[in-house]
C-alpha cells in the first residue's frame, strides 16, 4: 500500500514543477566547457563565459579580456535567435536546460559552437 502512495506523490510533485521557456532557462551564468569547429572538431575549453539577466543585459567575458561585450539581448523563440544590438556575436541557441547550454553560429570557415554548462 504505501509504494501506490509514494508513487502518487511523486507524479504530482513533477505535475507541478513549473515549465520554463527557452527564454527563462537562458537567463543565469554559464562556463564554457567545450567548443566546436568543422575543421577541428569538439576541443576542451575554458575561454570565457556569458551571463543572462532577466532585465535583458548580457555579458560576454574573455579570458584574455581582448573581445568583452556588454549588451542587451532578445531571444526570438521562433528562430531560436539571441540577438544583440552591438557588434556582439550573433548566436542561435541550439539546446538549453537547467544545467547544460549550446550556441552556435555561421563563421567564415564554417560552423562554430560553443557548450556551456551553468557556473
Amino acid at each position: 500500500m504505501k509504494i501506490p502512495t509514494v508513487f502518487f506523490i511523486l507524479l504530482l510533485a513533477s505535475c507541478c514543477k513549473k515549465n520554463e521557456t527557452q527564454a527563462e532557462l537562458l537567463i543565469g551564468k554559464w562556463c564554457i566547457t567545450s567548443e566546436f569547429n568543422t575543421q577541428a572538431g569538439w576541443y576542451d575549453s575554458d575561454q570565457f563565459t556569458i551571463e543572462f539577466s532577466e532585465n535583458g543585459d548580457v555579458k560576454i567575458i574573455n579570458k584574455d579580456a581582448q573581445n568583452n561585450c556588454e549588451s542587451t539581448f532578445e531571444f526570438d523563440e521562433q528562430n531560436n535567435q539571441i540577438n544583440y544590438p552591438k557588434n556582439c556575436a550573433k548566436f542561435i541557441l541550439e539546446l538549453v536546460d537547467d544545467q547544460t547550454l549550446i550556441l552556435y553560429n555561421q563563421g567564415r570557415e564554417g560552423i562554430y559552437k560553443y557548450k556551456f554548462t551553468r557556473c
